[in-house]
Formats: C-alpha cells, sequence, structure tokens
C-alpha cells in the first residue's frame, strides 16, 4: 500500500533542498575547457510550471549547490523529477525555468525521481542514484525534503550551509562504499522505509 493513500492533501508548498551531487561525468571534451559546469532542475512530473534550479557551479563533477527551493503546487500522490544539466555555453540566451522559456539545457548529466511515498509523513533526506548519466559513471544526488504531513528527519539547512554529514573529504582520501541487497529482513511496520547506514571508524 502507499504511504500517501488514506491522505487527502491539497496544493501546498513542498520545500526541497538540493544539497549536493557527486561522481557526474565530464561534458566538458574539449582541451583546455575544465570540466562540467553543473546545474539542477527540480520539478513535479507533470507539472511544468512547478520548478526551480540552482546556480551553475563552474568546472566541477561534485558540486555543493545547498539550494532551498518551493514547489507551490504539490500534492499528495504527485513525483518529484531531479535532473542534473552542465551548462552549455554555446547557447548565450539566459537560462529561464520550465514553462516560460527555459531554453536549451545543456548535456544532461544524470536524473532521477522520487514518489511521495518517500516523504510524505516522515520527510527524506538521503542519497539518490542518477539514471541516465553516461557511460562507466553512477552518480549520487544528495537531496532533502520536508514532510508536508509531519516533521522533516533532519532540520533543513541555512542558505549556503553545509552541514557535517555532506562536507566531502578531501580527494584521495575517501573509500566508495557501494550498498548492493539485502534478504531476509522483516519490517511489519514500515516495509517501504529501510535504510541502511555505513560509517568508518575513527583511528
Amino acid at each position: 500500500s502507499s504511504c500517501s493513500a488514506g491522505h487527502s492533501l491539497g496544493p501546498t508548498a513542498l520545500k526541497v533542498v538540493v544539497v549536493s551531487c557527486r561522481g557526474v561525468h565530464n561534458a566538458d571534451w574539449m582541451p583546455g575547457w575544465g570540466v562540467s559546469d553543473p546545474y539542477c532542475v527540480c520539478s513535479i512530473v507533470g507539472k511544468r510550471d512547478q520548478s526551480f534550479k540552482t546556480k551553475v557551479l563552474r568546472n566541477t563533477l561534485n558540486p555543493i549547490w545547498n539550494h532551498r527551493g518551493e514547489l507551490s503546487g504539490f500534492e499528495a500522490g504527485d513525483t518529484l523529477e531531479f535532473k542534473v544539466f552542465a551548462k552549455d555555453y554555446s547557447n548565450t540566451m539566459e537560462f529561464k525555468l520550465f514553462g516560460n522559456d527555459f531554453g536549451k539545457k545543456g548535456d544532461l548529466l544524470g536524473e532521477a525521481s522520487l514518489s511521495s511515498d518517500w516523504f510524505l509523513k516522515d520527510g527524506f533526506s538521503g542519497e539518490v542514484p542518477l539514471a541516465n548519466a553516461g557511460k562507466d559513471v553512477l552518480p549520487f544526488l544528495r537531496i532533502r525534503v520536508e514532510a508536508p504531513l509531519g516533521q522533516s528527519p533532519l532540520p533543513l539547512p541555512a542558505a549556503g550551509q553545509v552541514q557535517e554529514e555532506d562536507t566531502y573529504v578531501e580527494p584521495g582520501t575517501d573509500m566508495p562504499v557501494v550498498m548492493e541487497a539485502t534478504v531476509g529482513l522483516a519490517c511489519p511496520q514500515r516495509p517501504q522505509r529501510m535504510l541502511c547506514c555505513c560509517s568508518a571508524a575513527r583511528s
């Protein structure tokens, strides 16, 4: 059964934080151009006028935006869509939001969707993998979504603030970990809300 079942929620303002992304591919293939200049567009599927975008960050494959946005027309059952692009500087037109001549978006670096089942009651804070991200890459997008029917699992960061769990370690010192699967677990109270945490012991 859906988490949104039994809940009637008319259009309301949904607060979303696009925190960061890691591991996008390099769309700037020309010598001397550096690497991608990524930004993220968040929207409600089927509601083109409900969207916002982050600022463009220059020359990075691991952008940290900490962008706070709001979608005023959210309803229970809606699905959020996130698309990460590399800005295309061959188009000199200023970017605008969907439904208002957004202009050329540039190269797609990955996309993900999140149904309201994941955040309607308890909010959502975590990473989601990006599909259609290119060959031999698996980027992740970190987002936070306020719970329309309850409390968010973590306080939303202030504008421009990077909280401790979002801090990146210096290059060369990180240790990649992939959570692949599990079997035989039972969670009768919340079967759709299983989470796995991984941490490294401090020396």
